[in-house]
């Protein structure tokens, strides 16, 4: 499951299959002021990480990271002999849609 990761330290991990853990974390949360306050913060900041602007922004990153292969081949088919298959002068048209999206773009 993913909900390790996507919680970090920012929650409590519990058995969902079990009744008493879920009862205790709860308690716990409820009775520790200082604990619940910390959750919240990090809750907070942690959502911060999957907004939609930096994921896009990642995302950007890593689509930039693969428009070098295709430099200087522009007529070269990505998937040869496909008919209309997704070719290089698309993809760099779609590069340059997304450069004009993002702030620091071309």
């Amino acid at each position: 499951s993913c909900i390790p990761e996507i919680i970090s330290e920012a929650g409590l991990l519990i058995d969902p299959n079990s009744t008493s853990e879920m009862a205790n974390a709860v308690r716990k949360v409820l009775q520790d002021p200082v604990l619940k306050k910390g959750f919240i913060d990090k809750g907070l900041k942690r959502a911060r990480d999957f907004e939609t602007e930096k994921i896009a922004q990642e995302m950007y990153g890593f689509l930039k990271t693969l428009e070098s292969p295709f430099d200087g081949m522009r007529q070269r088919p990505l998937v040869p002999n496909k008919g209309d298959a997704l070719r290089n002068d698309h993809i760099a048209d779609l590069f340059a849609k997304i450069d004009g999206n993002f702030p620091g773009g071309k």
